[in-house]
């Protein structure tokens, strides 16, 4: 059975959304609160107005309007966007391998089965329509019968002790129905993964009456085996064993602490095992599985490597997945990425794919970013600088809350990033061309002329702070002062001026490093290293080009004369800007603080920053680059493309 399309109007958050070329594996994304886990409600809702699991005919309707209508399962949420009073859901299934051979037999023509649904004023059913098909793929089936079900994984799971008792009653047909009707009873959870000892027990008293009837020696756990000694190697999956020296009979794992019953191990271990088996009992069926944040108590190594393994314990199966998992979404093909986007007061369906789409992605990778983070995120900001991560956690703290959907990432220097004609330049500029996109860069040495040329140069896209780096926001006076009051290192007689003065000389006896750093920073932009292309038919020859390429740059860069030229140049340009209260903006803020807390007992530049971000926090301190960056952040379109 596959979901071929399904489509919601005024749906939770969803004023219009379909779902059509659907794959046989959907992965939702999208940053919390739009609606990923409507979605799958919206299926079991569904599922239940049609026929639901727990018995023949849906029991819940009231009197209404002077009739009575069925509503929809008071177990899920609200079904109508806020503000409206009507919606409409449509689903199209079509039946999948031995299920069309059960169709056939019950004399029906139709392999695809068509339901739609009207609800009013709340959860009321106004109008409902399903056709035969849907109705009997729909029902409760007896595995043997072929005939694949809806199963809901939800976001809370439970996974309790059990001990081996009368395992064929837990596997028996009622319990069955039982586990997978949970749409209609969600307090039960802890009971659907309850048959993982009962299945594995039978299935290895299967293959031993299989043994002892033909000689051929056989394991059906084979496969289930293999994937779980993939995940937790050198963990290994053993089965059922009953200790010859009496004791609980257990299914054992093997470890490098010995072995111990799947009930020992971790919230995470037995995530996978009881959903993999789960899976894995009913590989042969043609299932839906709607599944809810399947990273669930998985570390990234493990959801890295969860579709593969689902994929291998039960390929037969289609799912609807809605996760936070980076690691996952990254994992998955880009065709079965569906992206739920913010469209003013709705919600609405993206794919992952079409012409420019895979393109895009590959850029996103090339420039740093994951996958899955551009995929969640309102707006991407790269934060491009000389310690890129530094920034990145000064930003979460200062900005970021203000800002849901937006994620700063740290990417590399930002000399790399706008060095003209590299490939990171041109990634850079085709990104800036989309609206989830945005890149802080720090200003370093770069005049005013220059600095407006770079904005303008990349779309509005770009944010280049007017300090130095972002270190110098920190060394306003003001910021200083109340720092180190804070810290309690301060004396009656300081004021935020005998602040000022005392880093102006820590910028002064910098003078030589920063004329030094200056004119080796222009030297670094004029010296760009040529193409490195080696020509497969003349390999040394080519490697001959490249060096005199290599010679020809740095014979421009000119003799020490020259050099020392430049470096009295910068320190004169040094020492100007120091006659200025400019130099708070001009000059390098990193290296000025770590000589301003150089003789501060107690105190580095790391402490410094982390006080002075939870002081500028906590008394709310005027800080015109951050706002000045918040204005900014504020007009960036909050749409995924």
């Amino acid at each position: 059975m596959r979901i071929v399309r399904l489509e919601l109007t005024n749906f939770r958050t969803f004023g219009h959304a379909v779902f059509e070329d659907v794959p046989d594996t959907v992965v939702l994304v999208s940053p919390n609160g739009r609606g990923k886990s409507s979605v799958l409600e919206a299926i079991a809702g569904i599922h239940d107005l049609v026929t639901p699991y727990h018995q023949d005919n849906y029991p819940f309707n009231i009197f209404w309007q002077k009739r009575s209508v069925p509503v929809w399962p008071q177990h899920l949420p609200e079904p109508l966007k806020i503000g409206e009073r009507r919606a409409e859901i449509r689903v199209e299934v079509r039946a999948t391998g031995a299920e069309v051979e059960y169709l056939r037999a019950a004399n029906m023509s139709e392999d695809v089965g068509k339901a739609s649904f009207v609800i009013e004023d709340g959860r009321n059913i106004t109008t409902q329509e399903s056709n035969e098909t849907i109705k009997r793929l729909f029902q409760y089936h007896n595995p043997k019968d072929g005939v694949g079900f809806v199963d809901y994984i939800r976001p809370i799971r439970f996974y309790r002790t059990r001990r081996l008792g009368d395992f064929a009653s837990d596997l028996t047909d009622d319990r069955l129905r039982q586990s997978i009707s949970e749409f209609y009873r969600p307090y039960h959870e802890h009971e659907k993964f309850s048959g993982l000892k009962s299945f594995v027990v039978s299935t290895q008293l299967t293959d031993l009456s299989h043994l002892q009837a033909t000689g051929e020696q056989r394991d059906s756990l084979a496969l289930f085996r293999d994937v779980f000694n993939h995940f937790f190697a050198p963990k290994r999956f053993i089965g059922f064993r009953n200790p010859e020296s009496g004791g609980q009979p257990e299914v054992a794992v093997e470890s490098t602490f010995g072995s111990h019953d799947i009930d020992a191990l971790s919230d995470g271990e037995k995530e996978i095992v009881h959903i993999l088996a789960h899976l894995y009992r009913f590989r042969h069926l043609h299932n839906v599985i709607l599944w809810d944040t399947p990273e669930l108590h998985l570390n990234a190594a493990l959801e890295a490597r969860l579709l593969d393994a689902i994929r291998r314990v039960s390929g037969n199966n289609q799912y609807w997945i809605a996760t936070h998992s980076l690691e996952f979404i990254n994992s998955v093909p880009l065709e079965s990425l569906f992206v739920i986007q913010q469209d003013g007061n709705s919600a609405t369906i993206g794919r992952a794919i079409g012409e420019d789409r895979p393109a895009r992605i590959f850029m996103y990778r090339e420039m740093g970013a994951q996958v899955g983070l551009q995929l969640v995120s309102a707006v991407v900001v790269f934060v491009e600088g000389k310690e890129a991560n530094s920034d990145k956690l000064i930003l979460d703290r200062l900005v970021a809350p203000e800002f849901p959907g937006v994620n700063f990432i740290a990417g590399g220097s930002c000399e790399n990033i706008l060095s003209v004609g590299t490939r990171a330049n041109q990634l850079l500029s085709a990104a800036c061309t989309n609206g989830d996109f945005f890149a802080i860069l720090d200003r370093d040495y770069r005049e005013d002329q220059e600095v407006d040329r770079i904005v303008q140069q990349y779309s509005g896209r770009l944010f280049m702070w007017n300090v130095h780096e972002i270190e110098n926001l920190f060394l306003s006076p003001s910021v200083a002062y109340a720092t180190l009051r804070f810290l309690g290192l301060t004396n009656a007689e300081d004021s935020e001026e005998s602040i000022y003065h005392r880093l102006q000389q820590a910028a002064q006896s910098l003078r030589e490093w920063i004329a030094a750093d200056w004119a080796a920073w222009e030297s670094e932009k004029q010296l760009q290293a040529p193409a490195r292309h080696i020509g497969g038919e003349n390999p040394r020859g080519s490697f001959e080009k490249y060096v005199q390429s290599l010679q020809t740059k740095a014979a421009s860069m000119g003799d020490l004369n020259q050099l020392d030229c430049r470096y009295q140049s910068k320190l004169d340009q040094v020492d100007r800007i120091l006659a200025t209260r400019n130099w708070l903006v001009r000059l390098p803020g990193k290296q000025i603080l770590r000589k301003f807390v150089e003789d501060v007992p107690s105190l580095d530049s790391d402490g410094y920053l982390r006080t002075a971000i939870g002081v500028v926090l906590e008394r709310k301190l005027e800080v015109p680059e951050l706002q000045r960056l918040k204005h900014t952040l504020a007009g960036i379109p909050k749409t995924i493309k």
